[in-house]
């Protein structure tokens, strides 16, 4: 699913959701020589997969090798996935579920 421009989500289970973001890194300086050089900013993907209470990160400029770190969730922390299951329960409850913007999503009770 496409969430908003430059994210992806890929909800496999109920404790597993892959997340990558596409976006700009910012842009970076040197002055090595004693002149200044800057780069950037450069096309940069964040590739997140969390699996239980897990969360595998990497932060890479796009086309170069994802080396991956490892940290526990937060508590309370949502990913994409939490987000939209609390849609959906949210819909399944309601008799009457609007949307912002220009969609209007009705789901009726009969």
């Amino acid at each position: 699913m496409v969430l908003a421009e430059g994210v992806e989500a890929t909800y496999q289970a109920p404790d597993r959701v892959q997340q990558v973001e596409h976006g700009q890194g910012p842009p970076a300086a040197s002055s090595r020589t004693g002149r200044v050089s800057t780069s950037g900013p450069y096309p940069e993907t964040i590739t997140k997969i969390f699996i239980g209470g897990d969360v595998y990160e990497a932060d890479t400029p796009a086309g170069q090798v994802r080396a991956f770190s490892v940290s526990s969730r937060c508590a309370g922390e949502q990913n994409v996935g939490d987000y939209v299951l609390g849609v959906l329960r949210a819909v399944s409850v309601s008799s009457d579920v609007r949307t912002s913007g220009d969609r209007e999503i009705v789901k009726t009770c009969g």
